[in-house]
């Protein structure tokens, strides 16, 4: 496929989503590819390039969380910023020091946010009749 009709066809895929599931699969791809590099870590450029990714996200994580703006909740936000910086820390470790034992517990916590995001969670709980998202 041309690479042209790939843009397209993401496009298309994207505005069907929700923002809550592009992040989800954004998390699933930082999943993938640490698990790739963890496997290929001689590959330097491979590795390096799965955790820019990975770091990459997490940068746009914690300027989401820091905006102003931001509806989440103030203990919330801090959890998430705490969490960037052990992520960020370790990121750093891997990239100065490839070695596969440095990608597990950044792909443990990237695995477990995708999964939370990517939950299947009802459109509308008719108990409730209130949309999902705020119950």
């Amino acid at each position: 496929m041309s690479t042209r009709k790939t843009a397209t066809y993401e496009q298309v895929i994207l505005s069907a989503l929700s923002q809550r599931e592009i992040d989800g699969l954004a998390f699933a791809k930082a999943v993938f590819g640490l698990e790739e590099a963890s496997k290929a870590v001689d590959d330097y450029d491979a590795y390096s390039s799965a955790l820019k990714f990975h770091q990459m996200l997490w940068t746009y994580i914690q300027a989401d969380v820091a905006a102003d703006g931001n509806g989440l909740p103030d203990d919330l936000k801090a959890n998430i910023l705490s969490l960037s910086i052990f992520v960020d820390s370790q990121t750093i470790m891997a990239l100065a020091e490839p070695n596969a034992e440095h990608l597990y517990s950044l792909i443990a916590v990237d695995k477990s946010i995708a999964s939370g995001l990517l939950a299947t969670r009802p459109r509308n709980d008719s108990r409730h009749g209130a949309p999902a998202h705020l119950i």
